[in-house]
């Protein structure tokens, strides 16, 4: 439980496209078209690169308001399943949680970064931040 560990180092503000509160280390992808906006992950396991975690405590319930993402360094997500620490992690769905990594052979999946420590689901977990794609 990770609320603790934080060592936030790239912090970037993007618009909101997010429409219903979210709780801070919700797992947030870029939009693709070209506008800056963050948005929560299209699914379980996606195949598209994650971007990092919600920044502030509450976050605003209307399209195209300011958030701040943490993209680099240590900073505690929500846990969506049991997650044992050295986990690479990725998305559980579209509630910005997270999950540990399966990816199947040959099968890309977007990687947040890994896990610090063991966490169950819905509680904190601090995860170092290190956005990649994986091929299983």
């Amino acid at each position: 439980m990770g609320t603790s560990l934080r060592n936030p180092r790239g912090l970037i503000s993007l618009k909101s496209g997010i429409v219903h509160a979210t709780p801070e280390g919700s797992l947030v992808r870029l939009s693709t078209s070209a506008d800056y906006t963050a948005l929560l992950p299209g699914g379980a396991s996606p195949t598209t690169p994650l971007f990092g975690l919600l920044y502030q405590a509450t976050h605003p319930t209307l399209d195209n308001q300011p958030v701040e993402v943490v993209t680099d360094g240590v900073f505690p997500g929500i846990a969506g399943a049991s997650i044992t620490a050295g986990d690479l992690l990725t998305s559980n769905g579209t509630d910005g949680t997270v999950k540990p990594v399966a990816a199947g052979a040959g099968t890309n999946e977007a990687v947040i970064g890994e896990a610090m420590e063991a966490a169950s689901s819905g509680e904190r977990v601090a995860i170092f931040l290190m956005q990649h794609i994986r091929q299983g």
